[in-house]
């Protein structure tokens, strides 16, 4: 843990709490075992990173600040850190800190401390109510950013702005010249449960099986969006919330999702340079896929192909009964739909007779369980159908 994680920390949580407790005093407790150079302490906290945390507390209480040497256990750098703190007090501003940005560990730490502090201090959720999704997406956010340097997408809606705040992001090449692969997908879950005596997610517990898709996407040169549609909503209606009954929120959460689906192909992906464009849709999300398809007459004719992975709790979507044969053919021909093999409808009819031509080229798979099952078996067959349509494309 360094300067980054501390002052993520301190700008997180230290500060919106103490605003939020208007203290008449601080005292701090200035013990350096976090210092660079202490060995015992095991961090890596600058003379200058010090110096800005002080400068932070230095707004509370009208200035009145107490600062009690409590050690360290490396004299260098006890004296170092403790002539920063002591020049800052005087008034001089801190150094400039290089590195702000957390690391993964620490950024997924902060996050989950505000999420379970936010039940005592509402002002850790005034900018988005931080649940568990949030932070799972908040941890898996920092790793896309590390991993494969990418960036988020705004949604500059007001309407679905806040609901999809941070669920939208991109590698940086995503209008550029080189196929484009979109994934749809719900939020992700603990796979072993969270850990309260650490407070931080962890690779082991986040299940997320669509992360070997990204990786081989990435590393063949190609350009990815990845879309997070949560299971809650943002309120930002004036409706009173009597009438935000479970029949309300579920048909709201349809239409912000439907609206998402439609402003992010009008905004970030119809116009680009892509060469090749391909949805991946993974469980509810896969209805936004083809809500686009029955929607925009543009989408058929830029998209090479679309692969859905449904399992039992999963409608199938089809193309809507208003658009013509061309379309539903064209969805036949043009797509990958994993239905696990405990699903309803191959109950519904037997299993003799597959869905008609509107519902794509649908195929049982031989796997009863989750979604994650089914992306791990039939990865190989995907790849083959993105490759072999990319080709083509390049052939043309």
């Amino acid at each position: 843990m360094g300067d980054s994680d501390y002052l993520y920390a301190f700008q997180q949580v230290v500060m919106p709490v103490a605003y939020d407790f208007n203290p008449d005093l601080v005292i701090i407790a200035a013990g350096f075992d976090a210092a660079v150079g202490d060995q015992l302490g095991g961090c890596f906290v600058t003379p200058t990173c010090y110096a800005h945390m002080t400068h932070m507390l230095m707004s509370l209480a009208n200035g009145k600040l107490v600062v009690c040497l409590e050690g360290g256990y490396n004299l260098a750098s006890i004296s170092k850190s403790a002539l920063a703190v002591t020049r800052t007090l005087l008034g001089e501003p801190p150094d400039r800190i290089e590195e702000t940005r957390p690391t993964k560990s620490g950024a997924a730490t902060v996050d989950m401390v505000r999420m379970y502090q936010r039940r005592f201090w509402p002002c850790l959720a005034s900018d988005s109510k931080l649940s568990t999704q949030d932070a799972i997406r908040a941890y898996q956010k920092q790793q896309l950013r590390d991993d494969f340097d990418m960036m988020e997408l705004a949604v500059f809606r007001e309407r679905i702005s806040k609901s999809f705040k941070h669920q939208v992001l991109a590698t940086i090449n995503y209008v550029d010249a080189v196929p484009l692969i979109v994934f749809f997908h719900d939020p992700y879950h603990h796979q072993t449960g969270q850990n309260p005596n650490i407070g931080r997610l962890t690779d082991a517990e986040l299940y997320d099986t669509l992360s070997l898709y990204r990786e081989w996407a990435i590393t063949a040169g190609f350009a990815v969006i990845d879309v997070n549609f949560p299971n809650h909503i943002a309120n930002t209606d004036d409706i009173d919330e009597l009438n935000h009954d479970k029949e309300y929120e579920n048909a709201k959460r349809i239409a912000e999702r439907n609206e998402l689906a439609i402003y992010l192909w009008e905004n970030y992906i119809e116009l680009n340079e892509s060469t090749a464009i391909f949805f991946v849709g993974v469980g509810s999300p896969a209805k936004e896929i083809v809500h686009i398809l029955n929607n925009r007459e543009t989408f058929f004719q830029r998209i090479s192909g679309i692969i859905l992975f449904l399992d039992s709790s999963n409608v199938l979507p089809s193309v809507s009964d208003q658009n013509t044969y061309y379309l539903s053919k064209w969805f036949k021909q043009n797509s990958l739909v994993f239905v696990s093999g405990d699903h309803p409808i191959w109950i519904d009819n037997g299993g003799l007779k597959k869905p008609g031509k509107r519902f794509g080229a649908v195929k049982k798979s031989e796997i009863e369980g989750g979604v994650n099952d089914m992306l791990e078996r039939h990865r190989e067959e995907t790849v083959e159908f993105v490759e072999a349509r990319i080709g083509n494309a390049r052939g043309r």
